[in-house]
């Protein structure tokens, strides 16, 4: 199996945050491969630390997801459905950060 960084795995969780219809089931999904992820270096599970720090990744690449979409106007051409999609994944990604804090 290759070895992934934080920000491989933060990007491969956006990615399946956007493209889920269920937000919700989707975090289930996401929280239940962290808790599974082990560290490369020892085969221990992955540290509270650890994993905050995935999700922080995964905030700020969501983050700049949507400053993107702001800057190039998709925001506003999809209005209806984008602006609520991204605030709802902020929204589940800061619930997932919130499981991990001490």
């Amino acid at each position: 199996m290759a070895i992934r960084t934080k920000e491989q795995r933060a990007s491969d969780y956006l990615k399946q945050l956007l493209a889920a219809k269920n937000k919700r089931l989707a975090l289930t999904e996401i929280i239940n491969h962290l808790e599974t992820l082990t560290s490369t270096s020892d085969g221990k599970p992955l540290s509270r630390a650890a994993k905050l720090a995935i999700l922080e990744e995964l905030e700020l690449q969501a983050r700049r997801t949507v400053v993107i979409r702001e800057s190039f106007g998709l925001e506003h051409r999809h209005k209806s459905t984008t602006a609520s999609d991204n605030s709802n994944i902020l929204d589940v990604i800061s619930a997932m950060k919130g499981r991990y804090k001490g």
